[in-house]
C-alpha cells in the first residue's frame, strides 16, 4: 500500500468515525477528529438547489473555529436524532503535507417533538482538508454545501 493509499484509508476511517460519533452523540470522540483551530464554514449552505427550504446562514454567522463548532454541536445535537451518511470520496493530495476530500453526503434530522419543522432531509457535499497531527489525521477545514433540503412539519 502506498502512502497516498494509506492516507486515503485513514481519512475514510476518520470520516466514518465522525458520522458515528455525531449520530451517537459521542462528543469526546468527536472532539479528537476536528482541530480546535479548524476553519468551519456553513455559510450559504443552501445557496444552490432548494434555497427557500432552509434559512441562509449569511455573513460570518456560519463561519467558526473547530472549538466553536464542537461547542455548538454539544449544545444543539443532544435534542436531535440524526443519521448522517458520507460516500463517494474524491481524494486529492495538494503536495503540501495535507490531504483534501469532497464527500457526497445525506443527512436526516428529527427535531424535538412539537418543533416546526419536525424533520430535515438533506443532500450535498463536505469539502474538507486534513492535516497530520500526532499519529493520525485531523480535520483542518470543513465546508458544507447543500444541493437539496426538504423540511417537513411531520416526521416520517
Amino acid at each position: 500500500m502506498t502512502e497516498y493509499e494509506r492516507a486515503c484509508r485513514e481519512i475514510a476511517n476518520l470520516k466514518a468515525h465522525y458520522f458515528y460519533c455525531l449520530d451517537h452523540k459521542d462528543f469526546d470522540g468527536f472532539d479528537k477528529l476536528v482541530a480546535d483551530d479548524a476553519e468551519i464554514d456553513f455559510r450559504n449552505v443552501t445557496s444552490s438547489g432548494d434555497a427557500s427550504a432552509m434559512p441562509q446562514i449569511d455573513g460570518d454567522a456560519g463561519l467558526m473555529t473547530g472549538s466553536e463548532f464542537k461547542a455548538f454541536l454539544r449544545d444543539v445535537v443532544p435534542g436531535l436524532v440524526t443519521v448522517h451518511q458520507g460516500y463517494m470520496p474524491e481524494f486529492s493530495d495538494p503536495g503540501d503535507g495535507t490531504m483534501q476530500c469532497i464527500w457526497g453526503m445525506e443527512d436526516n434530522v428529527w427535531f424535538p417533538e412539537g418543533s416546526d419543522p419536525a424533520y430535515l432531509h438533506g443532500w450535498g457535499h463536505y469539502h474538507e482538508r486534513y492535516r497530520r497531527e500526532g499519529d493520525g489525521w485531523i480535520i483542518d477545514r470543513l465546508r458544507l454545501t447543500r444541493l437539496k433540503v426538504i423540511l417537513s412539519g411531520t416526521a416520517p
